[in-house]
């Protein structure tokens, strides 16, 4: 399995969580994303990162997982999940510390705006739920006019060319 560790989130990020990119996610979240979303994990395109918990050195558990698309000169982030039941094997200090530092799906999101800003122009994501639409907004996301699409616009353009990338991932639907 190809895998790449990437943690340099500017912040307070707490040292237990690390992230990963790898190519094969399903042996390493997908009963979590069939249990999250009633679905089976089909999910072979796109980068995967998972966010782990690092319990010792040669002990990590996920927590998290974000599916990032590259679409035309956007990235499409999907998929976004937490693993609440996996929190019994981390310890309360560090529990305590990822949720006072904004949760694991705050994290995995500012860590996927740092590490692909260089990939594309904005991050689009599409939100169903209200607790994942607070911590979206909280880690740089914003609302457009289309119900539950979000955009974080991390790099400076042109209005015009704002609305243009709003439309075409709107005209994508739900993704």
């Amino acid at each position: 399995m190809h895998s790449r560790v990437h943690n340099p989130v500017p912040g307070q990020c707490p040292e237990c969580l690390v992230f990963l990119e790898v190519n094969q996610a399903r042996e390493l979240i997908g009963e979590l994303f069939e249990r999250k979303f009633n679905t089976p994990f089909r999910v072979d395109y796109g980068h995967h990162q998972i966010a782990f918990y690092k319990r010792h050195e040669h002990h990590y558990v996920p927590l998290g997982y974000l599916n990032m698309l590259p679409y035309k000169q956007v990235i499409l982030v999907g998929g976004g999940m937490t693993d609440g039941r996996a929190f019994k094997h981390v310890e309360p200090q560090h529990a305590s510390q990822i949720s006072a530092a904004g949760g694991v799906l705050y994290w995995g999101l500012k860590h996927a705006f740092s590490y692909y800003a260089d990939q594309c122009l904005a991050f689009f994501g599409y939100v169903d739920d209200e607790r994942a639409h607070a911590v979206d907004l909280k880690a740089g996301f914003a609302d457009t006019e289309h119900d539950k699409l979000v955009v974080n616009f991390h790099k400076p353009l042109s209005t015009v060319k704002q609305r243009k990338l709003i439309r075409l991932v709107h005209q994508l639907g739900p993704f």
